[in-house]
């Protein structure tokens, strides 16, 4: 009898997971064939960028102009008379280059524009046209509105309720022991990665000492002692393993991924051991972790959020890159150098994915 349980147990197990990624795979397929006609055009954020950027050119070049050198010609035949300047053309051409470089005191020059020149031919700031393969961002931009729709009616309320009633100090220790519990997770991924033995080493000591010590997690011991935590999850592992991300997906309620990132999320529910500890126990039951876990970081992230909303002129785009950039420093383990976001105060690129998709 207990052995009829266990597989009646594994099998309903099975049966959510294989669920889950037909519908995932159903969902690929869908947008995928909605965005074979989509034409590649520049994103609002671009364009606003680019005729913003030439406003300023043009005009930095119209007072080059107005201003240009005064130059006295001698009244002579000879062909090769030099022109005669100025003392204060002499200055001004220090810091005046018609060919558009580098001035004499250090200053760079706007080089020559042309008005007419499409969009396309001026220079956009790297930071929003790095590329990200986004063939699929009609149907994205539907799952995206759908999300910010239930973000604003759902999430974003219960986390300020969350703020509200709950003191800080514990807010604090159930963002801990929610950190805590993903430590077998991170721990299988820092092993299939081959992460040197001081990072494995670090996931282990910490979930040790914050399950006891730290009463299950409560509290971070493994900070107080120096083991700083980090987070590895499959689609990292995948990415270590020269498996490429995909073109950039929104999928509903889970946020921004790609294929890579999405097949990470099934395999590292699927190794969880939260996943087969309450594989029978009641529906919300089994979803309290991941609730608790968007509730938390969706607190903690209500001010940025907000700030970035209200500066934002695509917040489509900007969570996009923020995704990529994200992305990109987690499977290079911090190595990659990104500045904190304008108009945040604790969220840098680096922490940003709890943020806009908690899972």
């Amino acid at each position: 009898m207990p052995r009829l349980v266990g597989k009646f147990r594994f099998r309903a197990v099975a049966r959510q997971l294989a669920l889950g990624a037909a519908v995932l795979a159903v969902a690929s397929f869908a947008v995928t064939a909605e965005a074979g006609t989509r034409r590649d055009d520049q994103t609002l954020a671009e364009i606003q960028v680019s005729k913003a950027m030439r406003a300023a050119r043009l005009a930095a070049e119209s007072e080059a102009r107005a201003s240009a050198p005064i130059v006295i010609t001698p009244a002579s035949t000879t062909p090769d008379a030099e022109p005669i300047e100025t003392d204060a053309t002499a200055t001004k051409k220090k810091t005046t280059d018609t060919a558009g470089a580098t001035s004499g005191d250090g200053v760079d020059d706007f080089p020559s524009v042309n008005p007419d020149a499409p969009i396309d031919d001026i220079q956009v700031p790297a930071d929003l046209t790095e590329d990200v393969d986004d063939p699929l961002e009609p149907v994205n931009r539907l799952f995206f509105g759908l999300n910010e729709g239930l973000d604003f009616l759902v999430l974003r309320p219960v986390a300020i309720v969350y703020r509200t009633v709950v003191p800080k100090p514990v807010r604090i220790g159930v963002g801990n022991a929610l950190r805590n519990a993903a430590s077998p997770v991170i721990l299988a991924n820092d092993i299939l990665q081959g992460a040197d033995g001081k990072r494995v080493e670090a996931t282990m000591v910490r979930f040790m000492l914050n399950s006891t010590i730290g009463v299950g997690g409560l509290i971070d011991v493994g900070s107080y002692v120096g083991l700083d935590f980090h987070r590895e999850d499959f689609g990292q592992t995948l990415a270590t393993w020269g498996v490429g991300p995909g073109p950039y997906m929104v999928a509903p309620i889970l946020g921004p991924g790609n294929p890579r990132d999405f097949v990470g999320v099934v395999v590292d529910t699927a190794i969880n051991p939260m996943t087969w500890i309450l594989a029978d126990e009641k529906f919300w039951i089994r979803m309290a972790p991941s609730a608790a876990e968007m509730i938390s970081t969706r607190e903690v992230a209500l001010d940025d959020v907000d700030a970035l909303r209200k500066t934002s002129p695509d917040f489509y785009v900007t969570v996009r890159q923020l995704y990529s950039e994200k992305r990109r420093t987690d499977i290079a383990n911090g190595d990659v150098g990104l500045d904190p976001i304008p108009g945040t105060t604790s969220l840098p690129p680096t922490q940003m994915t709890p943020t806009v998709n908690p899972f």
